[in-house]
Formats: structure tokens, C-alpha cells, sequence
């Protein structure tokens, strides 16, 4: 719930992409790949300079690759 809300009440903020990050990296480690996803597209949407932008990059590749979902996986960007 925190680190929902620290990208929803500031998505300026210097943290809001580390929170996508996070909120992704949790819901991944939950096996709710479908909302991981979309939090890593988020951060990679709305912060494609960020530190993580590379990380949320090959994770979304990853799961895509873990659902046998190749050629998604292949062609994100």
C-alpha cells in the first residue's frame, strides 16, 4: 500500500519510479504477472531515463518468456 502510494499521491517525486519498480518486483514475486507487468510499463512509460527503466526492460521480457509468450517477448521495447 505504500509504495502504491507513494507513485499515486506523488508521481513527480524523485521515488515514484523506485516504487513502480518495487510494486512490479512484488507482484511478480506473487505470481500476478499480469500487474506486474503493468507497473513495469508504467515506470517504463512514464520514467524511461530511470535507473530502473533497463531492470522493468528485461523483467517484462522475462515474464513474457516464463508465460511462453516469445514473440512478446521479443518485440517490447
Amino acid at each position: 500500500d505504500w509504495l502504491l502510494l507513494c507513485y499515486e499521491e506523488e508521481p513527480d517525486s524523485s521515488i515514484a519510479h523506485a516504487a513502480l519498480f518495487f510494486l512490479g518486483r512484488t507482484y511478480t514475486n506473487l505470481d500476478d504477472f499480469p500487474s506486474a507487468v503493468s507497473y513495469y510499463d508504467k515506470l517504463l512509460s512514464g520514467y524511461p531515463s530511470s535507473s530502473y527503466a533497463d531492470d522493468a526492460l528485461y523483467r517484462v521480457g522475462r515474464i513474457y518468456s516464463i508465460d511462453n509468450k516469445t514473440e512478446k517477448a521479443i518485440n517490447i521495447s
